[in-house]
């Protein structure tokens, strides 16, 4: 079994802005660099086969190359937050992909994401016991946060694997250009 997501690389320039809001919040567990991300779609566990299909349904995506950049912060969980991220700025072409990406994934048969999508880069994970209060505040700190812009030119399935060191391990499995 594979556990995979659809995601977005970071170029470098904005991996190195992301990774100077990561300080200041006690009880978490930073994203590392290569980690950084923005999720088109979370898949799960699949088998090979599945995964072949996916890949092939996802390589029929037909999407141009367009403009990104992060802007502001937040937080998931309301008054038990577990993740901390950096937002993206409201942009219709990342929005497209997104449901390409989810067309995809229903065309070889996995269940729908009902959550609504909120395009972002996770920062960090919360551990219990760590301070609402403290989060409010991490997201005050960066509220104005912004970097980009850039052009996304292509996007990835990448396989995550579980590590015991703390954060998982992410490999490209496949590389996807966007063309219009």
């Amino acid at each position: 079994m594979l556990r995979l997501f659809v995601a977005l690389p970071l170029p470098d320039a904005i991996a190195d802005a992301v990774q100077k809001t990561q300080s200041g919040l006690e009880r978490a567990s930073w994203s590392k660099r290569d980690n950084l991300h923005i999720t088109l779609r979370f898949v799960g566990e699949v088998d090979e086969a599945q995964a072949s299909d996916l890949d092939l349904a996802l390589a029929d995506i037909r999407v141009a190359p367009f403009e990104l950049a992060l802007q502001g912060s937040g937080f998931f969980g309301n008054s038990k937050p577990h993740a901390a991220w950096m937002g993206v700025a409201p942009n219709e072409a990342l929005n497209h992909l997104q449901r390409a990406c989810e067309r995809a994934c229903r065309q070889v048969g996995l269940d729908p994401d009902t959550r609504a999508y909120t395009p972002h880069v996770t920062t960090c994970y919360l551990q219990d016991g760590h301070s609402l209060e403290a989060v409010i505040a991490y997201q005050a700190r960066h509220n104005l946060f912004k970097a980009g812009p850039w052009t996304a030119d292509r996007f990835y399935l990448y396989a995550s694997h579980i590590s015991k060191k703390g954060s998982n391990l992410y490999g490209i499995e496949a590389e996807y250009p966007l063309v219009g």
